[in-house]
């Protein structure tokens, strides 16, 4: 565009929205290679803790008595918190890429700083879990029992992990108009993985002796408020 200056006329030239297109696509390709470079070196780093961790813990998703077995199990556990970590991370990336799809304006003020965002909330969600987890089981003096349950908690993420991963990658690489089917299935996984724990916290209070009253006072404290304060927080990002 021409504009007259103090001197004569200049030249103002304004990036097009080609150019603007093309560093957003730069952009998220770069992301994209982070993320697949990352998993690639998580797999090969972990991966005598996949081989050994990764089956019983999606068993134990399935079948209760199973858990029961495998409860005192070192490395299992050791497995366990490595797959924990690697699944807050992935699913802290798909948040990342939900932020980029359906709000660009908070991509574009804060980009990669998301990821770091999203990952720390997680954590210090889980973390907050485990306290009153822990809290409550003192109180009651049943510390066991509140630890086997948000032990569960882990397992299911674990789970949704495993079962979005490979639909993640599919699309990451090679099929990115597929953004919103990925999206919608890691929502009916975790949606899933989620009623399956609470299917086994019901098997678990039926295992120890506690009463449904009980159960059902439990979901209310420590499962529907919590998930009510995370997706109230969420929405107003």
């Amino acid at each position: 565009m021409n504009k007259k200056g103090l001197w004569g006329e200049a030249v103002i030239e304004h990036p097009s929205k080609a150019n603007a297109s093309e560093r957003t696509v730069g952009q998220t390709d770069i992301y994209t290679s982070f993320f697949c470079l990352a998993v690639i070196i998580f797999l090969l780093v972990a991966r005598k803790y996949i081989y050994r961790s990764l089956m019983p813990i999606i068993r134990c998703c399935f079948r209760f008595s199973h858990t029961l077995r495998v409860e005192d199990n070192i490395s299992l556990g050791q497995g366990r918190i490595i797959l924990f970590i690697f699944s807050l991370f992935h699913f802290s990336m798909l948040s990342f890429y939900v932020i980029q799809e359906y709000r660009t304006d908070l991509f574009d003020e804060y980009g990669w700083f998301l990821v770091p965002f999203f990952f720390l909330a997680y954590t210090l969600f889980y973390a907050l879990r485990w306290i009153v987890f822990g809290f409550v089981g003192w109180v009651i003096k049943r510390y066991g029992e509140f630890a086997f349950i948000a032990r569960g908690l882990g397992d299911y993420l674990i789970f949704a992990a495993t079962f979005t991963i490979p639909l993640t990658f599919i699309t990451l690489l090679s099929w990115p108009s597929a953004m919103n089917l990925l999206f919608t299935w890691c929502a009916l996984v975790l949606i899933i993985g989620y009623l399956l724990f609470l299917y086994r916290t019901l098997r678990y209070f039926i295992y120890v002796r506690f009463s449904i009253f009980f159960w059902i006072l439990y979901l209310c404290t420590l499962e529907i408020a919590p998930i009510a304060f995370l997706y109230s927080a969420l929405i107003t990002i």
